[in-house]
């Protein structure tokens, strides 16, 4: 089978079952095509390799089949619902904490500009001359880059296991073989912010003190402004 006839048989059957990423499933295979073609496979062995495109579109089902067996059919369903209950808790807290890298980067991007633009109308920053004060605010924004980037990889990785525990619960119940489940590969332009923003927060955050401990004549510079008093 070919890499189009493929991929239209599994849009169109994913169309069918109303399957509402689908454009993200799509887009997923597409990836892992262009991927196995760049080493040197040919259309048809990616498609074999990723299995019977019926049983992928069967195990994308909202709605499975469930094969009715007597023996240890209830025990698996309790099982199973006892299992639901727990991850979907989990599922809720990882949700939950989510609010920690974006707490990070909306108050990295606050007091970073807060101190880049030399603003002086919130008593709670601690004051210090606009040099110093320019260089722990690039720092800030810095971090909150750092945060960002950690919004986006957390809620890949959390959607990704969303989506594996899914298919899991659906093989388990209706008895079938897992699918292959492809992955886009992450953005490029995140890796890189993740990176850059971490060596830039780094260097700038010890470049930073070290400048204002100089100033200040102490190396604990904090003192000397009175920040806490």
């Amino acid at each position: 089978m070919t890499k189009k006839t493929f991929i239209e048989t599994l849009k169109n059957g994913l169309a069918k079952m109303n399957i509402s990423d689908s454009a993200e499933i799509i887009r997923d295979y597409e990836t892992h095509f262009t991927n196995e073609l760049a080493k040197g496979k040919s259309e048809e062995e990616i498609a074999s390799e990723i299995g019977d495109i019926e049983q992928i579109l069967a195990d994308f089902s909202p709605q499975p089949t469930i094969k009715t067996h007597v023996n240890g059919r209830g025990a698996l369903l309790i099982g199973l619902t006892i299992s639901d209950f727990f991850v979907f808790l989990f599922f809720i807290i990882a949700s939950i904490m989510i609010f920690i890298p974006i707490a990070l980067f909306a108050s990295g991007s606050a007091i970073g500009v807060y101190y880049v633009c030399g603003l002086k109308m919130v008593s709670i920053f601690p004051n210090m001359p606009y040099g110093i004060g320019l260089l722990f605010g690039i720092t800030f924004l810095f971090l909150g880059l750092i945060g960002l980037a950690a919004t986006y990889f957390y809620a890949r990785f959390l959607t990704k296991m969303i989506r594996q525990y899914s298919l899991w619960h659906h093989m388990v119940v209706s008895k079938t073989e897992k699918p292959v489940l492809i992955f886009s590969r992450p953005s490029k332009i995140m890796s890189k912010m993740l990176l850059i923003s971490s060596f830039g927060f780094i260097i700038f955050g010890v470049f930073a003190y070290i400048v204002a401990a100089v100033v200040a004549g102490n190396l604990g510079f904090w003192h000397v402004w009175h920040w806490f008093v």
